[in-house]
């Protein structure tokens, strides 16, 4: 049973909810109100854990509103209601931090269905830790890494954000021991398939076959073993114009990947659209690769504010500058400056090691483990992952489980004699 607030300024509307909800037994009202102002103070004392708002309020933006509950708690989630449902409405609820929208008028059984798909929406959380959560009134505290989900991206192509995501997982993985998810969301241009060389005719598109709508999506059949133990999601070889995924697919695949990972990086295009946006609002770190080119610095600047203006802060980005040449006519803090960000993490020019590793097909923190570049992602792991802690040889001879892995690439874990990792369930961190 959750804890249930309304907002709404019309009375008959709230009225209708209060008595729905009381009439239902299936969860408690925790508190309602009219006015913006009150209801905020009441949501901060009352610590619901679902708020019903109206977002056509006539005397405040519900937008902002929303805004300021998420940034207080990531634990309660919004329904967002509104009499208007076109395609603006609804980008302003979800870019806002709603979790599911709700158009008007609406009956009864739809009330409740949205109240329950935003609950399971909440990121992180089983139906059973959520019920236990909600029956002890205590909010579930945070797993023991802060980033689950890390989106890898870039302002512009040739930034290195797919070699980098791809290291990432994979030393998550091998180093790290973390049962470890790779998606490759650029459908169009995909680099996972080629830079893993993954020869397998499966692909994130084909899972759209039997997907309709809801929180959850079936990963089985689809998941494709990959190096070091890092499962893949990988793009088609060829796009498939005439199956694109929907953001409502990409949602439910990331819901459903937190209950089955322990880590999950995903390689996003440099495109905006809505599904870009999806992965970005539901992962817990953005990765933004740029590097120290005049051209790649003003880039970053422009996407860093089209994520602004979707509703996506700069506290959730970690800037990385890649390729950081000596010679650039740009300093670091020339850098930070034009961003408008402190730099997160920079990596060498090290043309040699990354063009073996990428026209080898092995990624460089498993061929040169102790190269500057794997030294770097290394960092970048602890980083995201505070408990990250490398491996120490059970051969006793550097580089060898790194070998293992490259060699075991591609074949399913069952037959290369690994242990199975127990996988690890938890909460986001607020």
């Amino acid at each position: 049973m959750a804890r249930i607030y309304i907002l709404d300024d019309s009375p008959t509307a709230l009225s209708n909810i209060e008595r729905a909800l009381t009439a239902s037994g299936m969860h408690e009202l925790s508190g309602s109100s009219s006015r913006p102002q009150e209801a905020l103070q009441q949501i901060e004392s009352l610590h619901p854990d679902v708020i019903i708002i109206d977002l056509d309020l006539k005397d405040a933006d519900a937008a902002s509103i929303i805004r300021e509950v998420r940034r207080a708690t990531s634990w309660i989630v919004i329904v967002a209601m509104s009499a208007n449902d076109d395609d603006a409405t609804l980008e302003l609820a979800r870019g806002a931090g709603a979790q599911e929208f709700l158009p008007k008028p609406f009956a009864r059984d739809e009330l409740f269905g949205a109240i329950e798909s935003a609950l399971r929406h909440q990121a992180a959380v089983t139906p059973a830790e959520y019920d236990n959560a909600v029956q002890t009134n205590q909010q579930p505290q945070g797993p023991q890494d802060n980033y689950q989900v890390v989106s890898v991206t870039g302002p512009k192509g040739g930034t290195g954000a797919s070699v980098i995501a791809a290291n990432l997982a994979l030393l998550a993985s091998q180093e790290g021991g973390r049962h470890t998810l790779l998606i490759d969301l650029d459908i169009q241009h995909g680099s996972l398939r080629r830079l893993l060389r993954l020869e397998s005719t499966k692909s994130i598109d084909s899972m759209m076959d039997g997907f309709s709508s809801g929180p959850d999506v079936k990963l089985q059949g689809t998941i494709v073993p990959g190096p070091a133990g890092v499962s893949v999601l990988l793009a088609p070889s060829i796009a498939n114009l005439q199956r694109p995924l929907t953001y409502d697919f990409v949602e439910g695949l990331i819901t459903t990947a937190r209950r089955s990972f322990d880590f999950i990086v995903i390689d996003v295009p440099d495109a905006i659209d809505a599904n870009t946006l999806t992965a970005l609002r539901a992962s817990d770190r953005i990765l933004l690769i740029s590097s120290t080119t005049d051209l790649s610095v003003h880039a970053s600047q422009a996407t860093i504010a089209m994520y602004s203006a979707y509703g996506i802060s700069k506290d959730h980005l970690a800037y990385i500058l890649n390729r950081s040449e000596v010679n650039s006519d740009l300093s670091a803090t020339t850098v930070e400056s034009l961003a408008g960000l402190d730099i997160f993490l920079q990596f060498p020019y090290d043309p040699i090691v990354v063009s073996a590793s990428v026209n080898r097909g092995v990624p460089f923190v498993l061929q040169k483990p102790d190269s500057q570049m794997a030294r770097k992602v290394r960092e970048l792991a602890q980083k995201l992952l505070p408990s990250f802690i490398r491996k120490a040889s059970e051969e006793g001879e550097e580089g060898v489980p790194a070998l293992a892995a490259v060699q075991n690439a591609g074949v399913p874990a069952s037959d290369q004699g690994r242990k199975q990792k127990k996988r690890r369930f938890g909460f986001t961190k607020s």
